[in-house]
């Protein structure tokens, strides 16, 4: 379907007064229908409606520490109480224990400078 509000959403000159506006749902969404009076003064943002995305991890590095946050399960044996006690490691992928845990534990293996 073509959306004609997205390819050309200005539809008034910035030099004379508004004469026309693009028709919104009550959800903002444009209808694609164009009205020609002036637009009543609201606070109105089209957005456009957002994509639907599977579960997300958010990941925050900090200089001490890493916080993972997942909107999914802990895998057995772990629960929430149990993370606050010293606990093994559970990577869930690859890609995320090389890049946050190998790191780490090749520091602690090598030697002291002398």
């Amino acid at each position: 379907m073509e959306n004609r509000f997205f390819e050309k959403p200005i539809l008034n000159s910035p030099y004379e007064y508004p004469l026309r506006h693009w028709e919104l749902d009550r959800e903002g969404q444009p209808t694609q229908k164009i009205i020609e009076r002036r637009r009543t003064a609201e606070f109105i943002t089209p957005i456009p409606k957002p994509r639907k995305r599977k579960g997300s991890v958010q990941v925050s590095v900090f200089a001490d520490r890493v916080e993972v946050w997942n909107p999914g399960t802990l895998p057995a044996p772990l629960t929430t109480e149990s993370l606050r006690h010293p606990h093994g490691s559970f990577p869930g992928t690859t890609c995320f224990a090389k890049r946050f845990f190998l790191p780490v534990i090749l520091k602690n293996m090598a030697p002291e400078p002398s």
